[in-house]
């Protein structure tokens, strides 16, 4: 049956065309093997023209809503691309997604005088160009080469992050 969302609305709008979609499940994982949670794969013609998107599960899971064409995945995390394309052939039904390597930041904004934790606004900003994707995929991407920018209300943070070189930074709102 159908599913909620943009698949949903893609098989409605295939089903009128008289086109067929078939379901394609893909298993992201980390680059140690480990499951992705909260992983966007974006799903895309040879050529680059948009399909759709979904984003993985707690267990690393997704399923896509795909024409029976060659497709190619691309994983994204927070705007960043995080993995080389993935080709897939039309009679492919589940796959296998292994992201680039990532690192977690932990982060915790203190209050200076009695070093207790304080709502923040923190940030990655990357010291060189992200790899980000096209606009067709209509990823949230933050401005400048912000990787990510979480707002915690008990200033501590994991930040999922490509390998590289960051600056963190921690505020109390907006700069």
């Amino acid at each position: 049956g159908d599913r909620d969302g943009l698949g949903g609305a893609l098989r409605s709008v295939a089903r009128a065309e008289g086109r067929t979609l078939h379901d394609v499940t893909v298993a992201v994982y980390d680059a140690t093997g480990v499951p992705a949670a909260g992983i966007e794969v974006s799903a895309t013609t040879p050529t680059g023209a948009h399909l759709e998107r979904a984003t993985s599960d707690a267990t690393g899971t997704l399923t896509l809503a795909l024409p029976t064409d060659a497709i190619v995945l691309v994983p994204v995390l927070g705007g960043v691309v995080v993995g080389g394309a993935h080709p897939l052939s039309p009679s492919d039904t589940t796959v296998d997604l292994t992201l680039d390597p990532l690192v977690t930041v932990d982060v915790r904004a203190l209050d200076a005088a009695d070093r207790t934790p304080i709502p923040a606004r923190l940030q990655a900003i990357a010291a060189s160009p992200l790899d980000r994707p096209p606009a067709s995929f209509g990823a949230r991407i933050e401005r400048g080469e912000r990787a990510v920018i979480a707002f915690e209300i008990d200033g501590e943070a994991s930040l999922r992050l490509p390998i590289g070189s960051y600056r963190i930074v921690g505020s109390r709102g907006y700069e």
